[in-house]
């Protein structure tokens, strides 16, 4: 069985804390605990990018996987609708989000 990164005294705080009405989003931060949401959509891209990705190609050296990474990110995010996104593509997407509402440059694609 896999150890528990809190003691148990700090899980019971924590319950408690929940049980006194705090917010379980505030309880999660303070904890830093990830919150549920969160964790779902984490592993399912993790899962994707493990099936399509990693499982499919042996890499010769670190520069050869960061390429193949690479190539897979911009066709995730550029070429490959996501019916999450009503068939946008993520790029898609945040295209029209900042036409809707305009926001600063963000420093990756």
């Amino acid at each position: 069985m896999r150890k528990s990164r809190f003691t148990d005294e700090q899980i019971i705080a924590i319950l408690k804390e929940q049980e006194a009405g705090a917010k379980t989003a505030d309880v999660c931060r303070r904890h830093g605990i990830s919150q549920p949401m969160q964790n779902a959509f984490a592993e399912s891209f993790i899962g994707r990018l493990r099936d399509e990705c990693l499982n499919e190609h042996l890499f010769r050296s670190v520069r050869h996987a960061r390429e193949i990474i690479e190539a897979w990110r911009i066709d995730y995010n550029h070429d490959r609708p996501h019916t999450s996104l009503a068939g946008l593509t993520p790029a898609e997407f945040a295209k029209r989000s900042n036409e809707d509402e305009p926001r600063a440059e963000l420093p990756y694609e």
